[in-house]
This record gives structure tokens, C-alpha cells and sequence, in this order.
């Protein structure tokens, strides 16, 4: 077993009912990242939610910031 799918199904285990309770009553209100990321409590701070408002793929360069 590879560590990513080992560390995938620790993380689905721990959030088993935080997924269910999107599933059953929220995914036409928001997106599972949402409910996850920003409701459930997934990443803790402010600071670590300013993240998920980023645009764009992960390691693309701004081009406005490379100027």
C-alpha cells in the first residue's frame, strides 16, 4: 500500500461523519472543499483558509508578482 492511499483513508476515517453530513444534506448548498476546508474545521485559522481564495493552479506564478 502506497503512503498517499494509507494517508487517504486516515483522513477519510477521521472526517467519516463531517462526509456523510455533506453528502446527505449540504452538496447542493456548497462544495465538499467548502464544507471541509472552510465549515468543518479542516484547516483551523483564518490564516490557513486565505489559501483555499487562491486562483489558479498550485505553483503557478502571477504574472503582476514576476514584474
Amino acid at each position: 500500500m502506497t503512503q498517499l492511499k494509507s494517508q487517504c483513508e486516515s483522513l477519510l476515517e477521521r472526517h467519516e461523519e463531517d462526509i456523510e453530513h455533506w453528502y446527505f444534506h449540504r452538496q447542493r448548498e456548497e462544495t465538499l472543499e467548502e464544507h471541509l476546508c472552510r465549515n468543518a474545521g479542516f484547516l483551523k485559522t483564518e490564516e490557513d483558509r486565505k489559501c483555499l481564495d487562491v486562483k489558479g493552479e498550485v505553483g503557478e506564478v502571477d504574472k503582476k508578482e514576476e514584474l
